[in-house]
C-alpha cells in the first residue's frame, strides 16, 4: 500500500491591514507567502479577489512539495469605509 498523501497549505500572513487609502489610488501590496507543507505536488488552479482588490502572483499552476509561492494584493477603494475580502 502506498503513502498517503498530506495536503498541507499555509498563507503567511493569515490577514494584512492596507490601513486608510485616499478613494481610488491604490496603497502599498499586501505581500502573502503561500507554502506547500504537504507530501504531494499541490495543484493550483486560481488565486482569485474581488471588490476593491486586484493580485499578481508567480505561483504557476503546481507548487512542488517544501516550496512556496508570493501573492501581492493591492487595495484601491472606490467607496469609503472598511473592507474585508474572504
Amino acid at each position: 500500500m502506498g503513502t498517503p498523501i498530506n495536503i498541507g497549505v499555509t498563507v503567511t500572513p493569515a490577514s494584512f491591514t492596507f490601513g486608510n487609502q485616499t478613494l481610488s489610488s491604490a496603497g502599498l501590496p499586501g505581500t502573502f507567502t503561500v507554502t506547500n507543507a504537504g507530501n504531494a505536488n499541490l495543484s493550483l488552479t486560481n488565486v482569485n479577489v474581488t471588490g476593491d482588490f486586484s493580485q499578481t502572483n508567480n505561483c504557476g499552476t503546481t507548487l512542488a512539495v517544501e516550496t512556496s509561492c508570493e501573492v501581492i494584493v493591492i487595495f484601491a477603494p472606490t467607496l469609503v469605509g472598511n473592507r474585508t475580502e474572504p
